[in-house]
Formats: C-alpha cells, sequence, structure tokens
C-alpha cells in the first residue's frame, strides 16, 4: 500500500519524570480516583483523499480507514496480522491446496439489514478484475483461476473461479497452490462491498455508504470523517468504542497540542518542536521501502544501461542519508531466510560513463530532457534536487522537478509527462511477493511500464512454491528489478506513531503499521499519585522481519 511518510531529521527524546513523587503522600492515605472511560477515539494523520471505492484505494490511510467499515471474509490479527475469521467463520482446503471454499455466518449482515452473501463476494471480486476499472490492487487476483484470461478477454465470468454455491458458501479455485492466499484474503481489495454498488460508479466519496464492517460511516467533511458503531455487526458486543473521528491535517503543532491535552488521542505526525510526554512516543521496524523507479518505456530511457548509468552518477550516500531511517539498496526490508544480495551501494562515474558511450550517449551527449515528478515538501522533493545537481554537473543533462500536492500526486503516476517518481510503499502483507508482483506487465500498480517476459515468467511460476525454492526465485525478480535499474531503493524505516498505550488497548506495533478498530478500546482510567511513567521506545538496527 501507498504511505505518506514524514521524516523527522533531527528529533531527540526526553524522558519526562513525574515532579510530584518529592510529595507523594504515605501509601495508607493514596486513593484511587476513578474517571468516565471515553467511548470515542479521535485519530489524526496527514492530509489524504480517500475513497471507500475499493477499485480505488491503494493509501495506508484508506487501508485503516477499512478496518473500520468493511470486513472481508478474513482480517487481520491486530499483533501477528496473522487471518482470523471474518465475514467466513471457517474454511476448507483441499488436499492440492487449489481449492478453498468459505462459509459465510448466519449473522453476517450490511449496515442496513440485508444478510452478506456469498454472490456480493463474488461480484465485488469481479468488480475489481473488470477491465474498465482499471483497479490497481487487481493484479492480486491473478492466482484465482481464470482471472487473467479474463482481463485479456479470453473468457467470461462463469469461467473465473470465484462460484457462490449458496448464498452462505463460496468457493474459490485457484490456478496453483499458493502459501500467501490467506494472507491475501485479509487485504482490502478483497472485500465485499453492497449490491447497489457493484454497477455504479463514483460512489467512493459519499458521506454515507451501506458496508458491513464493525463501525458504519456517519458523516465525512475534507478534513474530518467519523464513524460509529454498527449495532448489526456480527461481533457487536466485543466492540469496545462508539464511533472514531479521523482528522485529516497538516497542521502538525496544532494537531500536538490537541494530543497533549487528550483532545487526540493516535496520531502519525507531530511538530517536535512541541513538548509531549515522551512515553506516548513508539517507533517499531515497518515491512516499507522508499525508492524512485524509472519509467523505461520511452527511448532513450527504455535501456538499461542508460538507467543504470543514470543512477550511478548520483551520490547515493547523500541521497540515503538519514538520522532515524535506515539507508538501502534494496527493495524487500531484511527477511529471515531470504537470500542476501546487494543492489547500486555507491556512486561509480567510472563504469557510469563507459555505459552511456556504450549506449551511444558518450558523456551523457544527446540524452533527451528528463522530468523528475514528486510529492510537495517531502523527502522525494529534496532527494530530486540531489539528482538534478549531480546530473546536471556531471553530463550537463537537462532536469526539470515537478512537484505534485500529495492529494493529487498517485494520479498523477498514471499520466505521462515524466521520467522518474517516487514511490512510499508499506507491503500489504508480511512477504516478498507485496513488493515484487506489483511490477509484473499486466499490473495496474506498474507506474514504471516495466516490461520483461523473465521477471513475469518468475513471478508466476514461484506462485505455487513454498520455503527457500520460493524466497530464491522472489530474489531472482528483485535482482532483475534492481540490475535492470527500474528501481532505486532509497530506505527502509520505522512507523511512527504517537499515542498512549498504556490507555488504550488493542493497539500493537506491527510491521504493517495497521491496526483494526475492532480491538481498540480505552482503559478503565485512574488517577494515582506520583506515578513515573518510562518511556516505550523501540531502537531496530538491522532488525530481520520473520
Amino acid at each position: 500500500m501507498i504511505y505518506k511518510h514524514i521524516s523527522l531529521i533531527t528529533f531527540s527524546i526526553i524522558l519526562l519524570v513525574s515532579c510530584n513523587t518529592l510529595n507523594t503522600p504515605p501509601q495508607s492515605e493514596i486513593v484511587e480516583t476513578e474517571i468516565e472511560k471515553p467511548k470515542e477515539l479521535f485519530f489524526s494523520t496527514s492530509s489524504s483523499s480517500l475513497d471507500f471505492d475499493p477499485v480505488h484505494a491503494i493509501t495506508s490511510v484508506e487501508s485503516q480507514m477499512y478496518t473500520a467499515i468493511y470486513e472481508g471474509l478474513l482480517t487481520y490479527h491486530p499483533l501477528s496480522l496473522e487471518p482470523l475469521p471474518g465475514m467466513a467463520y471457517d474454511w476448507d482446503i483441499s488436499e492440492d491446496g487449489k481449492t478453498y471454499t468459505f462459509y459465510i455466518r448466519e449473522a453476517a449482515s450490511y449496515n442496513n439489514g440485508e444478510p452478506v452473501k456469498a454472490q456480493d463476494f463474488r461480484d465485488s471480486w469481479l468488480r475489481m478484475v473488470d477491465p474498465k476499472y482499471k483497479a490497481e490492487y487487481s493484479v492480486y487476483f491473478d492466482i484465482i483461476k481464470g482471472v487473467k484470461a479474463y482481463k485479456a478477454g479470453d473468457i467470461n465470468t462463469d469461467q473465473v473461479g470465484i462460484k457462490a454455491l449458496n448464498d452462505k458458501t463460496l468457493e474459490v479455485q485457484l490456478e496453483t497452490a499458493a502459501s500467501h492466499f490467506l494472507k491475501l484474503l485479509c487485504h482490502m481489495s478483497f472485500i465485499n462491498i453492497h449490491p447497489l454498488y457493484i454497477n455504479k460508479d463514483d460512489w467512493g466519496t459519499e458521506s454515507k455508504i451501506i458496508s458491513n464492517g464493525p463501525f458504519m460511516l456517519e458523516s465525512r467533511s475534507q478534513n474530518k470523517l467519523r464513524v460509529v458503531k454498527n449495532p448489526l455487526y456480527w461481533a457487536e458486543k466485543d466492540v469496545k468504542l462508539e464511533a472514531v473521528t479521523l482528522l485529516l491535517s497538516d497542521d502538525d503543532k496544532m494537531i500536538t497540542e490537541m494530543f497533549n491535552i487528550g483532545n487526540v488521542h493516535w496520531t502519525t505526525h507531530w511538530d517536535p518542536s512541541v513538548d509531549v510526554d515522551s512515553s506516548a512516543f513508539v517507533f517499531n521496524p515497518l515491512f516499507a521501502t522508499s525508492y524512485y523507479f524509472f519509467r523505461g518505456h520511452e527511448e532513450p530511457y527504455d535501456n538499461p544501461d542508460v538507467r543504470k548509468a543514470l543512477f550511478l552518477l548520483l551520490p547515493l550516500a547523500e541521497l540515503r542519508k538519514d538520522v532515524l531511517e535506515l539507508g538501502t539498496s534494496r527493495l524487500i526490508p531484511k527477511l529471515k531466510d531470504y537470500p542476501d544480495f546487494q543492489g547500486i551501494e555507491k556512486q561509480d562515474t567510472e563504469t557510469a560513463l563507459a555505459l552511456l558511450e556504450k549506449a551511444g550517449f558518450p558523456e551523457g551527449k544527446a540524452l533527451p530532457p528528463l522530468v523528475i515528478r514528486v510529492t510537495q515538501n517531502s523527502d522525494s522533493d529534496q532527494g530530486a534536487i540531489i539528482m538534478k545537481k549531480a546530473w546536471s554537473d556531471s553530463i550537463s543533462l537537462d532536469v526539470t522537478i515537478e512537484s505534485v500536492s500529495y492529494e493529487r500526486y498517485f494520479e498523477s503516476l498514471k499520466e505521462e509527462g515524466y521520467h522518474i517518481g517516487s514511490m512510499t510503499w508499506i507491503g500489504d502483507y508480511a512477504d516478498p511477493l507485496t513488493f515484487l508482483q506489483m511490477w509484473s506487465s499486466e499490473s495496474n500498480l506498474n507506474d514504471a511500464k516495466y516490461s520483461n517476459p523473465e521477471f513475469d515468467t518468475i513471478i508466476q511460476d514461484l506462485l505455487g512454491k513454498t520455503g527457500k525454492e520460493r524466497y530464491e526465485d522472489l530474489a531472482k525478480a528483485e535482482k532483475l528489478l534492481l540490475d535492470n535499474a527500474v528501481i532505486l531503493p532509497i530506505k527502509h524505516f520505522p512507523a511512527f506513531n504517537l499515542i498512549h498505550m498504556d490507555t488504550i488497548e488493542g493497539w500493537f506495533p506491527n510491521v504493517l503499521d495497521l491496526h483494526p478498530f475492532k480491538y481498540l478500546q480505552f482503559k478503565e482510567p485512574k488517577i494515582l499519585p506520583g506515578i513515573v511513567i518510562l518511556p516505550q521506545v523501540f531502537f531496530f538496527p538491522g532488525y530481520v522481519y520473520g
């Protein structure tokens, strides 16, 4: 999923110790004071466009909000992120691993009282793979039997391996056994939508919608969205919050001050210049990478030698330098048992000039002007300035930087007129495939328009593999991307959150930074004099996932 990341280049953590500990009364005089427990959670993140139509949803903010208003067959465990029963209370898997049968709860319903049916999942998934919608995540459905052929126009929907056997039984046939399939079903692209929306376009920004999650959308504006508890949710008794309000704001100082007085309970952004209780800072490893990508479908930038030469001319140490974040030459964050190798690690002007001469552009002469498209006021924007200077100084390349607002940036990446873009990607599930499948020739996530039959074959063939052999093939695919200079990885980074974990239950640091709202609740608050709270900080150089 796409992540809006705000880097904290300089940041110091101050330990705050209660100043009244010297005046603590005797233990016999301490009285616990009960306070009414809050029922509404206020969550803040940076300004972002939100779309509740899954064919258009791609950001981490949308993924988080989908845990409130939608529920698929399976859901994420809040800590391990392993699949848990959702709309489906159970499932069977055939001996060959190719056929999954899901049994939907009798109590599963939408917030208007209508039952959730197996046909709703079939129709929703077929809508996701309908070529007319160009859904970014349609590539995730290619593992299902017949989907690729349907998208190519070779078969009709009756031949696709998604069958509603009855109202409460869904059968899914795969092209090949896939060890990641159940994890995939937790992703937001596999939720079901109400039949009203199956043939309806442009409904994802409505102020109220029919949905089946633990909460339902009550109201929304440009800067605020509020969901309230869904009384018809199958596990309604287990949902403790009455409402969640999402504040979309770029005013970091205001949000930090609101957090300090308790008007915001959880935020992903803050102003480092404002004093905050250090125990509220939570940093944890994230399965995520920031990178630049090269669009290689037009001459001469379709030549891997030209792309690689330009990357080798860059001061990579400067681009990857950061205090809190981990510079990298790899796309995939470190995983246990995943092969170790390096991408382009350092500047090498001599090799770069040799590659340019080999490609017919000695010292970069005759290379056409190059356009870098980045988001405004971001790390990628600053990186683009470094790139422009390096290329202008070394080979006099004419470089233009286009800075686009975050709200429109991802839409702009689908448009022409640029050669290099930037992206920060959080894995949709904890597996390397979530970083690699998106570069397949037919993927709607492939904004680089990269097309390599060898890469496509590796990805297709590994879907049915497991263990060491699967990881080795995934590494081959990653190495192709790096060797072809399709991507230039810059850094892995942690998740940054500000939350009082001593007052909120059900929120756990995890590698996708995804926190299903159905599990969140406030602890019973008590005032105890003389308490010293130590900060909860995670430090993880060289962290290995898995």
